[in-house]
């Protein structure tokens, strides 16, 4: 049988290429577990694949949804719209694997979104950052149960924002270019590498929080 950390690590990895990974579930069953794989392990594989999928609309949702974001892509600095994305992306990286519970980054999240501001140039102390991060655990405790009611009510709301607004045109660009000010400074950052670096801020070998850049609200 196929174990429950092996689909779960299989799934969070293929994960990444979202709706590729769904319609490539057949084929991997077939080709690496064995035509004989039972349907209940074919039935697991879906669900976890659905899980993220669920998990990653809600949150996007929510991103379209939040006025404070809104507002920093369209007034914040140039590369206002690729920081969206990449404040996004990164979300989901630190979040995806979390069950929603004591295991969920949550100071992690707070100071990456934060830091994300900050590289806007727009200062956020209305409180909906941690919102935010509230809102993503409830989510992903909600979607590892199953339940996908919450996630239900965030797309719907979010079916509101037009589709040229702004908001909806930075989070749903194809494109990976950095903003211009990011690639011309000398210390740029990729974007796999920036993602890599907030998730190894979660916990250090010896199990103890790092100290995190970013800053809160005083």
């Amino acid at each position: 049988n196929i174990s429950g950390n092996f689909v779960s690590s299989y799934c969070r990895i293929e994960g990444e290429c979202g709706n590729k990974f769904r319609s490539a579930l057949g084929h991997f069953v077939e080709k690496v577990i064995g035509r004989d794989c039972a349907g209940e392990e074919m039935e697991i594989l879906k669900s976890v694949a659905m899980d993220l999928d669920v998990f990653r609309r809600g949150v996007s949702a929510l991103f379209l949804r939040w006025t404070a974001l809104q507002l920093a892509v369209e007034h914040g600095s140039s590369g206002a719209n690729f920081v969206a994305r990449d404040m996004l992306a990164t979300l989901l990286a630190l979040t995806e694997s979390s069950q929603g519970t004591e295991d969920f980054p949550n100071e992690t999240a707070v100071e990456m979104l934060y830091d994300g501001f900050d590289r806007m140039e727009v200062d956020v102390e209305d409180g909906s950052v941690e919102e935010i991060v509230s809102l993503v655990r409830e989510l992903r405790k909600s979607t590892r149960q199953g339940d996908f009611s919450l996630c239900d009510q965030l797309v719907s709301r979010a079916q509101q924002v037009g589709l040229d607004a702004p908001i909806r045109l930075a989070l749903e660009s194809n494109s990976n270019a950095g903003p211009p000010q990011e690639a011309e400074n000398g210390g740029s950052m990729d974007v796999d590498e920036r993602r890599d670096e907030w998730k190894e801020r979660i916990i250090d070998e010896d199990g103890f929080e790092l100290v995190r850049r970013g800053r809160k609200p005083g």
